[in-house]
């Protein structure tokens, strides 16, 4: 059976904000478990990059810890799907920002500002204490301390390309609906 992923966007935009968030929750969890229980190929790739990063575990702990990453992406998109429908008081409540006396005059002012999220700063949290290492031709060549950093450097990197490109296709796309908006009203 193929999923038209597109067309389950398009519900999930549509209908999450408007489900108590508690059955909200619960849905997406059901939905990752079947997914994880159907292994289809994100679950399988998920599961070898999670094996890559924690070599130490045994297969039960493995398909458990696929199983709880499963569960962590259907969370992120039950929240992203009701981010349209959420006060500004949820919002504020449950993102912390630190030190924005710079960035704060730009946004009230009603301009935009591109920020870096340090989610790889929880690096041992997430890795529970084993995080990733270099492999191939790099392995051992750096002390511990060195291969950290080149780590952490390169997935900051990453994060800030992948930010950037996304920041950019979104902004793109707003654009693009405010244009139709205009156009749709101008022809009433």
């Amino acid at each position: 059976m193929k999923v038209d992923v597109a067309r389950l966007y398009a519900i999930g935009w549509k209908v999450a904000g408007k489900v108590p968030g508690s059955l909200l929750r619960g849905a997406f969890n059901v939905v990752a478990d079947v997914t994880w229980l159907r292994r289809t190929g994100g679950v399988v790739q998920l599961e070898k990059n999670l094996r890559r990063a924690r070599p130490d575990l045994d297969a039960r702990s493995l398909r458990r810890l696929t199983r709880a990453g499963m569960r962590s992406y259907m969370r992120y998109f039950g929240e992203a799907f009701t981010l349209a429908t959420m006060s500004r008081d949820v919002v504020d409540a449950r993102v912390r920002g630190v030190n924005l006396q710079n960035v704060v005059p730009h946004t009230q002012g009603g301009q935009g500002v591109i920020l870096a999220l340090g989610h790889n700063l929880a690096w041992n949290e997430a890795f529970d204490g084993a995080g990733p290492s270099l492999g191939g031709n790099l392995e051992g060549t750096l002390s511990p301390r060195a291969e950290e950093i080149v780590l952490r450097a390169a997935a900051s990197i990453s994060s800030l390309f992948t930010g950037a490109g996304t920041g950019l296709v979104c902004g793109l796309v707003a654009v693009l609906v405010q244009a139709l908006r205009r156009r749709s009203a101008d022809r009433r």
